[in-house]
């Protein structure tokens, strides 16, 4: 069986195919899954778009509103992961996963799924550790903040993944694990990155979370994105306690990562003899990059078609840990030892033959696909985005016994459970998506790590504050770049002559609101001639007035935009 993995997709999904059907010919094999580790970017309309955390001048329609309407159709399976850059409001109604286009599906913020005989985990969105012990709060329309903070994952999700104790063949995430240039070529990382050696040396390059799954759970396989660059390393492991071997188990897992399109593994017991994870990074989807590996795993039949499956033991540990589930923002606490009732959540018999009974002893994953959002049109403007109740999820949460987080933070009377209700332009008054426009392309990003080859953001979310709070320092910058000064009036001029504004400014200092002065017109006699002085250019100010604001018509819909004038 051929796998073939993806790093970051960013939506170019007619070029993933097009490359595995090239592969498909010269190689004589048929590929039957595509993984991809995030950056799948998943915009079914231009309101989708606009929640998307990246700069206007990188929001591309691209290709999945084609697969999305039906105009496509996938040729192959498709399993893909969230990463940093998402339509994070139609991702946010898959908290479990589930179909976003026939023949593609989304793993959700965390799970497990089978692949044809292999089990695939995957966790969705970076790390960001003033988020990482909140609940789930966010929600559309996102302000400036949680567009970001919605794609950061949290401590339930990595709580939930070290319960699992079955062996997992691969393991996708975003982001890489903590410390795991350690384990490969280091000197070549540098040569290709050499932004990353400060990280490097401080030991900051990763996620530390993800370090830990990788220790907890051992997992055959290990594949990332996100940095941009293709990356190979080794990791050795200790035989963890309390973990079933690789012969109580019937798996057939192993493979060998190597440079070219197409690798094959010798046999399943060299796996065996010293447990071992195979860490690969992929680049993302440009001419002349390695943004695509195929793997081989050797099977016990010869049928290329495979299907998913849910996995038994993940569904019960999802049922188990479904009280901790929170949508608060504030910090919350995962069980440790000692704690009652329960501290272990890792599945059990019991539990495992509960979730079999009440899916039917059948696991297989329905293609229950449905539109749920207008498809993308040509020239059309982006609409408020609001919480949405998807029916896959809705389906899942009934037949599991588990709560849906949209559902919990957003009452009845607020969803949007019909297509109708996003026919509404957005409020000129509101702030929502078109206010957040972040056309400044600067140094800060989102992700763990600088990376020039990554999207920037406008602003760093690290140092925690507040929308109002960066709203003030805007106000406070412009109000540094004023032309316009007047000086205290002299004692003998008449005080008659000066507006409330000026008054003031004889009592003491006064920060002035950005608006238009207004200047009474000067009396012609010799007295009080020179009484107002005004040290202004009046050429610059009139070019800045001007400036402040341009109509930018390079993209689909026209949006009036604030120029980044303080750069």
């Amino acid at each position: 069986m051929h796998i073939a993995v993806v790093g970051c997709g960013h939506g170019e999904i007619d070029k993933i195919y097009d490359v595995i059907a090239k592969i498909e010919e010269k190689q004589g094999i048929k590929v039957s899954a595509v993984l991809c580790c995030g950056d799948f970017q998943s915009v079914r309309n231009m309101t989708d778009l606009r929640c998307m955390a990246c700069p206007i001048k990188y929001q591309h329609m691209h290709d999945f509103h084609r697969y999305y309407s039906g105009e496509k159709q996938a040729p192959v399976l498709t399993l893909f992961i969230g990463g940093n850059h998402e339509a994070s409001n139609f991702l946010q109604e898959l908290p479990y996963g589930g179909w976003v286009a026939p023949n593609i599906f989304y793993m959700g913020y965390v799970g497990v799924v089978k692949v044809g005989p292999l089990r695939v985990a995957g966790i969705s969105g970076i790390y960001k550790g003033h988020d990482y012990l909140k609940g789930r709060h966010e929600y559309p329309p996102y302000n400036q903040g949680t567009i970001r903070s919605v794609y950061h994952y949290r401590n339930l999700d990595i709580f939930r993944l070290k319960q699992i104790k079955q062996h997992v063949d691969i393991v996708l995430s975003h982001d890489w694990p903590k410390g795991i240039h350690q384990h490969g070529d280091f000197n070549r990382l540098l040569r290709q990155k050499p932004f990353f050696r400060d990280e490097i040396e401080r030991n900051e390059l990763g996620s530390r979370p993800l370090s830990e799954i990788l220790e907890a759970i051992q997992p055959s396989y290990w594949f990332s994105a996100h940095m941009h660059v293709k990356f190979a390393a080794h990791i050795s492991h200790s035989p963890p306690d309390n973990r079933p071997t690789d012969d109580e188990i019937e798996h057939s897992t192993s493979a060998e990562v190597a440079a070219d399109d197409v690798v094959t593994n010798s046999s399943k017991s060299e796996a065996q003899a010293s447990r071992a994870t195979k860490f690969l990074a992929l680049d993302k989807i440009l001419p002349r990059r390695q943004f695509l590996q195929i793997i081989e795993f050797p099977t016990s039949s010869n049928d290329e078609q495979v299907t998913f499956e849910y996995d038994a033991e993940w569904l019960a540990i999802l049922k188990s840990t479904n009280n901790l589930v929170s949508v608060k923002d504030k910090p919350s606490f995962m069980p440790g030892p000692g704690y009652m009732p329960r501290s272990d959540f890792s599945a059990t018999t019991e539990e495992m033959d509960e979730v079999l009974t009440l899916f039917e002893k059948d696991l297989s994953i329905k293609n229950n696909f449905q539109v749920t959002a207008p498809v993308f049109k040509p020239g059309e403007h982006p609409r408020q985005a609001k919480p949405c109740e998807n029916p896959i999820t809705k389906d899942f949460c009934y037949k599991l016994g588990v709560v849906d987080p949209l559902s919990m933070l957003v009452s009845e009377e607020m969803m949007n459970l019909s297509i109708s209700a996003l026919d509404e332009d957005y409020p000129e008054d509101v702030e929502s998506q078109m206010d957040i426009t972040m056309n400044c392309t600067s140094r800060t990003d989102d992700s763990l790590n600088y990376n020039p080859d990554e999207i920037s953001l406008d602003v760093d979310d690290d140092q925690g504050e507040s929308p109002s709070e960066l709203q003030q320092s805007e106000d406070n910058a412009r109000l540094s770049r004023s032309k316009l000064v007047l000086p205290p009036p002299k004692n003998g001029g008449d005080s008659s002559s000066l507006t409330t504004g000026e008054a003031k400014e004889q009592e003491g200092s006064r920060i002035f609101k950005r608006s238009t002065l207004v200047l009474p017109p000067p009396k012609h006699s010799e007295n009080d001639e020179d009484n107002i002085e005004v040290r202004s250019d009046t050429k610059d100010a009139e070019a800045e007035s001007t400036s402040l604001f341009f109509l930018d018509t390079g993209g689909e819909p026209e949006v009036k935009r604030r120029r980044d004038w303080m750069s």
